[in-house]
């Protein structure tokens, strides 16, 4: 009897590995649906906080084919046409140039990223400065890094052969610089450093998911955080190289966050650092601008190019930029002040009258 008893307390072996299926298969369930619900309601947050369609870092295509200022460039990612009415063959935004009439001026080329190219600063200091025997030459591409803008001074801006070079570094310069484009096609398409577009963007997620699109947006890099600073230090040190060989005065602008120091987020801090270290390292002479931005805004002034943008400076910080950089860099001083010992030659950019 025992013997029986016993037999009928414990469940066969076979029944307790079913049991122990179905238990984890229930877990499995719960997770995944757990799973589910949190990207459901992380998709239904974000339509909430960004109610688009499209995330901003989306640049409109070509209408047609052929029609379009920018191209896929298997090394840069997406580089300007040159030869159209935005680049000209030198890789210079000629509608944000402030060109001398002088038959052979002084070149000053400024390269950076956007805040280079949008003009606030170098409108600033032509102003300042005087164009009467200068050309102030805007050579900048909206959201370039470090890598891309040396890699497009190399490859497309050296006909140029200025005297000075003013290269803006900008604290977000560290992280994989990318572009969302929709073609001509209707497709939407993927361009960062050293990565080919094709396949990179699932058309029906994007179309349909904004989670899926924030993603792309922010955080899809094909590099890690080491990568991309040993990029840029090579970067830095291919130009420092070029220029001392060429005998072009060449100099940095640290560009910062536009709002107060304080309130930088912690990798916004150590990407100031190590901008700052690269440029000690490299002898490479820099400005940094942060104080600039710390007066105006404890002045009451807003240095944002528009509400929120703190990656972009408005008038009133490019004209106080511009006073320091020509207070800390002679040769952005008055025509005639110090100036780099290459002679002039390469295009003319002059307009003798």
């Amino acid at each position: 009897m025992d013997e029986i008893h016993s037999s009928m307390e414990k469940p066969p072996a076979q029944s307790r590995a079913k049991a122990r299926v179905k238990d984890i298969a229930a877990k499995c369930a719960l997770a995944l649906a757990s799973l589910v619900i949190g990207l459901v309601l992380c998709e239904f947050g974000l339509r909430l906080i960004y109610p688009i369609t499209v995330m901003n870092m989306e640049v409109q295509g070509p209408a047609k084919d052929g029609d379009s200022f920018y191209t896929a460039d298997r090394t840069i990612g997406l580089r300007p046409i040159l030869g159209t009415s935005l680049y000209d063959d030198n890789g210079v935004l000629v509608g944000r140039s402030v060109v001398s009439k002088s038959t052979e001026p002084r070149k000053v080329l400024f390269i950076g990223d956007s805040v280079t190219a949008r003009a606030a600063i170098v409108s600033e200091l032509a102003k300042q400065g005087g164009s009467g025997t200068t050309s102030y030459l805007n050579g900048g591409v909206e959201g370039y890094n470090i890598q891309q803008e040396v890699d497009f001074f190399l490859r497309y801006q050296t006909g140029i052969r200025p005297q000075i070079i003013v290269h803006q570094w900008h604290i977000n310069d560290l992280r994989s610089s990318r572009w969302l484009m929709r073609g001509s096609d209707g497709r939407v398409r993927i361009y960062s450093h050293k990565s080919q577009p094709e396949d990179e963007v699932d058309q029906w997620l994007y179309q349909n998911s904004q989670l899926y699109r924030f993603w792309i947006a922010n955080f899809r890099s094909r590099f890690s955080s080491d990568e991309l600073h040993a990029a840029a230090v090579d970067a830095l040190r291919r130009m420092r190289a070029y220029t001392r060989e060429h005998g072009i005065a060449y100099h940095a602008i640290l560009f910062p966050v536009m709002e107060p120091l304080s309130k930088w987020p912690q990798y916004d801090k150590r990407a100031h650092a190590d901008l700052l270290k690269f440029a000690r390292d490299l002898e490479i002479p820099i400005v940094d601008l942060t104080p600039v931005s710390e007066r105006l805004i404890a002045a009451g002034i807003d240095p944002q190019e528009r509400p929120g943008d703190t990656s972009h400076p408005n008038q009133a910080f490019g004209k106080e930029a511009a006073q320091y950089m020509r207070q800390h860099i002679p040769a952005l001083g008055a025509e005639g002040e110090a100036t780099a010992s290459a002679p002039s030659r390469g295009a003319a950019y002059g307009r003798p009258q």
